[in-house]
């Protein structure tokens, strides 16, 4: 439900009305940590991936449609790391995003990604009721954090 403040038909303060999910799109903001990026290895272990939209709920599908990423990089030799954003925390066949070499320049980045799939698909099967990840093919070596932002909607399957 929302109010629009537009339409005092129903009260002075506006009208009660129901909104579609599928007309609402969202950023959040999502910090990661040196030490999350520093266990991020898709090989398993506790911290192999850092959620950045949890599970919607059955019936219910996460669409990415960008993410922005403020990199802060404070020290370490650079390293040919790839990372990846995907709703799998182990493929590296299967995925929304990636980025080669994501700190090789071993400097502050700003990264804005957008679905690079190029006929892979991002998940085998159905996609419901998954959260949207970010995981790398080896840990970071360097000593990095990011403020990342996520836009998305959320659709009923």
């Amino acid at each position: 439900m929302v109010v629009d403040v537009s339409d005092t038909a129903s009260s002075p303060e506006g009208t009660s009305k129901k909104i579609d999910s599928k007309f609402v799109i969202q950023t959040d903001k999502i910090s990661v940590t040196s030490a999350e990026f520093q266990s991020m290895d898709t090989t398993g272990g506790a911290g192999t991936f850092r959620t950045l939209i949890s599970a919607p709920g059955a019936g219910y599908a996460i669409v990415p449609l960008n993410v922005f990423m403020n990199v802060t990089y404070v020290s370490g030799s650079a390293s040919n790391t790839i990372l990846f954003l995907g709703f799998v925390s182990n493929s590296t066949q299967l995925y929304w995003s990636s980025v080669s070499k994501f700190m090789f320049a071993g400097a502050n980045a700003s990264w804005s990604l957008q679905s690079s799939n190029a006929g892979k698909g991002s998940f085998n099967g159905i996609n419901d009721n998954k959260p949207f990840l970010m995981y790398a093919n080896q840990n970071f070596t360097e000593v990095i954090s990011a403020d990342v932002y996520v836009t998305y909607n959320i659709i009923q399957l």
